[in-house]
């Protein structure tokens, strides 16, 4: 999959979890990986569907505070929060999503 974020173009790749944890401590579980020096993000197939929804928008983050050379690349919390946040708002509010999917909308949040 690729994915365009701000101005860079990123591929997604799924890799095992083995793969994933070759850099790191071999008994840590990792989720996920962002590269921006080969704009690249790495998500472990192993995960259900929202451990996976999750840790892209994680990844996702990292890739945008890296363009913003903003010290947040750097705070796994932080960034740890946000994702769980936005992932939830566009699981449970299809009026938010479809504002940004759909190219004609009409003006019907008032509900």
């Amino acid at each position: 999959m690729k994915l365009r974020i701000l101005a860079k173009n990123y591929n997604v790749v799924f890799k095992d979890s083995i793969d994933l944890s070759s850099e790191h401590d071999e008994n840590a579980i990792i989720y996920g990986r962002c590269n921006v020096l080969i704009n690249e993000i790495s998500i472990n197939n192993e995960l259900d569907v929202q451990e996976l929804r999750i840790t892209l928008m994680h990844e996702v983050l990292h890739a945008i505070y890296d363009q913003f050379d903003d010290a947040l690349f750097y705070d796994e919390e932080h960034i740890s929060k946000l994702s769980v946040a936005l992932t939830q708002i566009l699981i449970d509010n299809n009026q938010f999503r479809s504002l940004y999917i759909e190219s004609k909308h009409t003006h019907s949040l008032k509900d």
